[in-house]
Order: structure tokens, then sequence, then C-alpha cells
């Protein structure tokens, strides 16, 4: 996942108010000390209306994001 890339966030257990939102990776975030190293986090803006202050303002793991069209 970069920069740029479209998503859609994948929902789940406690997300279902982000389920099948649209909106951009505008940034990626390294791991902190309490992360595994090998995991990044991302930061999107939504393009989606409606979408709480707290889900707007999450970090979001690759896990929560399914990329539908890459940028490169």
């Amino acid at each position: 996942m970069q920069i740029g890339d479209l998503v859609r966030h994948r929902g789940g257990s406690g997300w279902e108010t982000m389920q099948g939102k649209v909106g951009v990776v505008v940034e990626k975030l390294n791991p902190t000390i309490i992360d595994h190293p090998s995991y990044h986090r991302y930061r999107v803006t939504w393009c989606s209306k409606g979408i709480p202050r707290f889900f707007r303002d999450f970090r979001y793991w690759h896990d929560h994001l399914e990329v539908i069209n890459a940028k490169r």
C-alpha cells in the first residue's frame, strides 16, 4: 500500500460504521515501539460522507483496508 492508493474499508467487528467507505491513503506512518515492527499504519482521507470524527482521525492498519486502485 502506497500514498495515493484508493482504498475501501473492510469493516469487521466494531467497524460496521466504516465498512465499504472509500478514501485515499495520504500518509504511511512508521511503527511505534509498541507496534509490531513489520506493520505500518496509514492515515486516510475519506471520500465518503458522514464519517464520525473518531474514524476520520484514526490511523488504520493494513488489515483494515483493501486497495481498490493502486497509484503507480
